[in-house]
């Protein structure tokens, strides 16, 4: 059976306190897993903006998608269905000129906090957005240098 195809998009939030950048990662209970901001492309938006919409969704936090950060692709089983799933989530820079409060999506998330980012990178659960989160940083780093 061929895998089901998913879209989604998401953002990385990154401010510096001091010289330190942090960056926002959120507590879903269902399943248990530390992520970024991200979720489903609706009919006829664009990644980009499907980021945005997301990022203030999950976070509380409305800003801008700044810059494309890259993708990141892998699979996994629907628990509901048994079906394979390809997912493709294109991630975003999303720097903010300070913190701002984190109002979670009290649904489907526990908790989210502004962390330090190798804090925040160690806490990911995925590969793929710990690399995200690493391109970020970098990123920030030369537009702010």
């Amino acid at each position: 059976m061929k895998p089901c195809q998913l879209r989604s998009a998401g953002g990385v939030l990154i401010t510096l306190v001091g010289k330190t950048p942090y960056t926002v990662v959120l507590h879903r209970r269902n399943p248990d897993e530390w992520r970024l901001p991200k979720g489903k492309l609706r009919a006829g938006e664009t990644p980009q903006q499907a980021a945005v919409r997301e990022v203030a969704e999950e976070t509380g936090i409305g800003t801008k998608a700044h810059e494309l950060l890259g993708t990141a692709e892998y699979e996994y089983r629907e628990p509901q269905t048994d079906q394979m799933v390809y997912k493709q989530v294109t991630f975003y820079l999303m720097p903010l000129p300070e913190q701002q409060s984190i109002q979670i999506e009290t649904r489907t998330f526990a908790e989210g906090l502004w962390l330090p980012v190798p804090e925040a990178i160690e806490l990911l659960t995925f590969p793929a957005e710990r690399r995200i989160v690493q391109q970020a940083v970098a990123r920030s780093a030369r537009q702010s240098g």
